[in-house]
């Protein structure tokens, strides 16, 4: 029969071997970051760009999906509504259409920033390393 050992008597591994394993791996990393090409580069340019367009155009379509909330999603209303907020816009005073301005700016902004947090782990993958071309 096999004696067992009390938990007093087992062996702890030392923190300083998990010290070691994490010098090891963040050594790894950095050898895989020594690896960039202007191939990598273009790529990862490409993703980027990719990802901006994509949610920037998210962002414009919550507008277009807010213009037809207002017009009871008719096209008809949707139209109408636009019609109405540019004839507003070209008699307004230029000190209403800064103050608009100002604020679509900081609206369309935010709504692009809140669109990005939804979308941090496709932004988060493209500098992830591995040769998956599946992402």
């Amino acid at each position: 029969m096999i004696a067992q050992r009390s938990s007093a008597e087992r062996v702890i591994p030392h923190h300083g071997y998990q010290r070691a394993l994490d010098r090891q791996l963040r050594a790894a990393k950095i050898r895989g970051y020594q690896r960039l090409s202007f191939g990598n580069l273009v790529y990862v340019a490409f993703r980027l760009i990719g990802w901006f367009a994509t949610t920037l155009l998210i962002a414009a379509g919550l507008f277009v999906v807010l213009f037809f909330m207002v017009a009871n999603g008719s096209l008809f209303g949707f139209f109408e509504q636009l019609n109405l907020l540019g004839g507003h816009y070209v008699v307004a005073p230029p000190e209403a259409r800064a103050a608009f301005d100002s604020k679509l700016y900081f609206i369309a902004g935010f709504v692009f920033l809140l669109t990005g947090a939804f979308r941090m782990s496709g932004l988060l993958s493209i500098f992830e390393s591995g040769d998956s071309d599946d992402q």
